[in-house]
């Protein structure tokens, strides 16, 4: 255990003094570290198996998505489907030519539609068919297509019967849309 505060009193009964020894205050760590890489020169640990070990956490890991209808009490119904303007926040963006634009500010932007899918994955379902899509961006099936296309999503099955599926660990970025490419993710 490491003490950060220098004016930190200890205090132990005379037969406890072996407390000490685990005890370190902050300013004697880095002789503490190097004491033990004296004392353990040798790895314990070959750098295969900790590529191992590390390829093993990486792949096991996910990220706990919650089901927040049922947390927060809510139905689908609830839910507002459209793209959201990042402009004026109103719902009321349409595909127009390969771009989102907004009826009320005439705001447009290339990748409104992520943050929407983004929450159609987190909150109403983990998979998507096109025509869900289409419903829930308020736009037409075959534009929904060119988008689902265009963001490369994994799927399963085939043009009507296809589902799509956010990758493992990924969220899309609605933040900075110039800095993401055609069809890439951020994790």
């Amino acid at each position: 255990m490491v003490i950060s505060k220098t004016s930190t009193i200890l205090e132990t009964s005379p037969d406890n003094l072996q407390i000490f020894q685990k005890l370190i205050y902050a300013e004697s760590l880095l002789d503490k570290i190097q004491e033990l890489e004296g004392k353990y020169s040798k790895p314990r640990i070959t750098k295969k198996t900790l590529t191992q070990l590390s390829d093993t956490l990486l792949t096991e890991h996910s990220i706990e998505i919650p089901d927040v209808l049922q947390k927060y009490n809510l139905s689908h119904s609830d839910i507002l489907p459209g793209v959201q303007c990042p402009n004026c926040n109103k719902f009321e963006m349409e595909y127009i030519s390969a771009s989102w634009r907004c009826s009320i500010c005439k705001f447009t932007a290339k990748k409104a539609h992520l943050p929407a899918i983004n929450d159609y994955f987190l909150i109403v379902n983990q998979s998507i068919t096109r025509r869900q899509l289409a419903k829930f961006l308020k736009m037409e099936p075959m534009k929904a297509r060119n988008i689902l296309h265009t963001i490369k999503l994994p799927s399963t099955g085939i043009k009507r019967g296809a589902k799509y599926f956010l990758p493992k660990n990924c969220i899309f970025s609605p933040h900075d849309e110039n800095s993401m490419e055609k069809g890439g993710f951020f994790t």
